[in-house]
């Protein structure tokens, strides 16, 4: 199955993200690290100018789901009691978080590189 394929089939710039249940923090945090894959794949579809229907849709699609993280997301350990172990190793989602934005603010419409 290719990247493509799975990006297809598991995000679209639609969707109900509440649906998602990215509020049980414990059981959702990965979603961060597939995000940071879809901006991988960005990334690299740009550098082989392979830029097509299924990038452009990835990036609706990473900015549709960046705009749910600035609406709902907050540091995790401002809520510890959401969580079942709070440690400072959440802190390292927020660095997840933090190059996810970087990279989604190279795909805005308000920036001039966008694609």
């Amino acid at each position: 199955m290719s990247i493509e394929r799975v990006i297809q089939q598991s995000i679209h710039p639609l969707d109900d993200i509440s649906l998602r249940n990215f509020n049980d923090t414990e059981s959702s945090w990965f979603y961060l690290i597939y995000l940071q894959a879809v901006c991988e794949y960005l990334d690299l579809k740009i550098i082989l100018q392979g830029v097509d229907e299924v990038c452009l849709c990835a990036k609706d699609c990473l900015l549709h789901y960046v705009g749910w993280m600035i609406e709902n997301e907050s540091p995790y350990l401002h809520s510890p009691e959401k969580l079942k172990y709070p440690s400072h190793t959440w802190t390292v989602q927020h660095l997840h978080k933090a190059n996810i934005f970087d990279i989604a603010s190279l795909y805005s419409n308000n920036n001039k590189t966008n694609i």
